[in-house]
């Protein structure tokens, strides 16, 4: 019988990833600071470069390009979420909580952007190159202002996170 499947699944995923809805939902909205930081610092890396890595570009699309950094997010979100619950990073202060998410989003720029773009930009035989290693300040922007996001929005919905003025007041 399927009874009780939803609640098993969302239990084995909560167990899995942690709080994946809270890790989906800052991915998404770190993804959507992370396309306007691209879309103003250059526009071109956000519609060419990323729907290029799917073979969808040429010809530029921005609206393309954000639907990619949204996925892209999103996946990251969920895999940040994972990395609160298994790290014990849930239930710090804010700073370490926003400092993790800076970190994660700088590990993020040099494994995917630095390494796997170029790479499999060049796996794909895509029109769109970029150098090896791929060292782009706004694909670095981009990425910490994900971080910055997900950390401010993981910690201001964590249940367990210390709240400043209760520590103080306890002293």
């Amino acid at each position: 019988m399927a009874t009780g499947t939803p609640s098993s699944t969302a239990a084995l995923l909560d167990s899995v990833v942690g709080d994946w809805r809270l890790g989906l939902a800052s991915g998404v909205v770190g993804g959507l600071v992370a396309a306007g930081i691209l879309s103003v610092l250059e526009p071109r890396l956000l519609s060419v470069t990323m729907p290029a890595l799917y073979g969808l570009a040429p010809p530029a699309d921005a609206l393309l390009g954000s639907v990619v950094v949204l996925v892209h997010a999103s996946v990251l979100g969920v895999a940040f979420a994972g990395l609160m619950a298994h790290g014990d990073f849930g239930g710090r202060p804010a700073t370490e909580q926003v400092g993790t998410g800076i970190a994660f989003g700088l590990g993020s720029w040099l494994a995917l952007a630095v390494v796997l773009v170029p790479l499999w930009l060049g796996v794909l035989g895509s029109s769109e190159t970029v150098s090896f290693p791929f060292l782009s300040v706004p694909m670095l922007a981009g990425h910490l202002g994900f971080g910055v996001t997900v950390g401010v929005l993981y910690f201001a919905f964590d249940p367990e996170a210390e709240d400043p003025e209760e520590s103080t007041t306890e002293a």
